[in-house]
């Protein structure tokens, strides 16, 4: 049980993804403003516009918020305002890809540990202590946060389908409020590429965060203890975590409540981790890929929207 763990496909990858975002967010100002009127806009409005309610930056209560809105009857502040909301789901989406490799990082801190020891026998032990428990809470949050830019892509996705037809005499509610992953299918069917977020079979690699993430939101942790553990083979002491089985869809393999079984003990999170997050980053980057491409230039119809 020998790991040669390298990152550098998660920092290349995200790197990619961080590119992309940016690119999208240029299309996403460029959907709600042409860019004769851009210099003046975002020189000239109060601060209040981009971050009360969305940010500390703005110390504004909801009631003084609220009379402001409901005083206003700028068409031009109410599309500002509708920009910033979405664009504040752009920088969301930015946020959870921005956290993968520093949560990376923190597992394998643990996890790539090898220690030497003057000994030729095997021993295996557990350890639940502060850094095992830190080391599972970073690979808990790198699931939770790859499963939510699911729901957040796809509301970014409605938000810049339906920009053109919103009516922007009052503040709009965001039309992708209630929207979540699994409201993808009312996207138009140019959207549903294989091999992005929008296939219209859930790919493996998204399935399997999905899986995880719901385990642990749902139904406790991964494992009912916050286990390392550390073998001892030949002269070296390995850390590391178990992974359970999966089937060929990306579910675990499971028989009523048993949901994680470990057919191959040599299977571990030290090797299928960084497997995993690549599979799933590259998903994203082919999404955003897609999404650059269908909204720039304006060539996607409107009328195979279902509202």
């Amino acid at each position: 049980m020998k790991f040669d763990i390298s990152l550098n496909n998660v920092y290349a990858l995200s790197k990619s993804i961080d590119s992309e975002i940016i690119a999208l967010a240029d299309i996403l100002r460029n959907r709600f403003f042409s860019k004769a009127e851009q210099p003046f806009l975002f020189d000239m409005f109060p601060i209040w516009i981009m971050d009360a309610g969305h940010s500390p930056e703005c110390g504004m209560s909801k009631n003084i918020f609220e009379r402001i809105i409901n005083k206003n009857k700028s068409h031009l502040i109410n599309k500002l305002l509708y920009y910033y909301d979405c664009d504040a789901l752009l920088f969301g989406l930015q946020n959870r890809f921005s956290l993968i490799s520093t949560l990376m990082e923190e597992v394998y801190k643990q996890l790539s540990r090898t220690i030497d020891v003057d000994t030729k026998s095997i021993n295996a032990i557990r350890i639940a202590d502060s850094t095992s428990i830190h080391t599972h809470a970073c690979m808990n949050s790198i699931f939770i946060n790859l499963a939510s830019s699911c729901d957040l892509m796809t509301k970014i996705a409605i938000e810049l389908e339906l920009i053109p037809t919103m009516d922007f005499s009052t503040y709009p509610k965001m039309k992708s409020s209630n929207i979540q992953y699994g409201n993808k299918c009312k996207l138009p069917n140019t959207m549903k590429k294989n091999d992005t977020y929008f296939a219209e079979i859930r790919p493996v690699p998204i399935a399997i965060i999905e899986t995880l993430r719901d385990e642990i939101i749902h139904n406790g942790s991964l494992d009912i203890n916050y286990f390392v553990y550390s073998a001892m083979i030949g002269d070296s002491v390995i850390d590391f975590i178990p992974c359970p089985d999966f089937t060929e869809a990306g579910t675990f393999s499971s028989f009523n409540g048993r949901k994680k079984f470990y057919e191959n003990c040599d299977k571990t999170f030290n090797e299928e981790l960084p497997k995993i997050v690549d599979d799933f980053l590259k998903i994203a980057i082919n999404t955003l890929q897609l999404l650059n491409k269908t909204y720039f230039p304006e060539t996607q119809s409107l009328d195979s929207f279902e509202d």
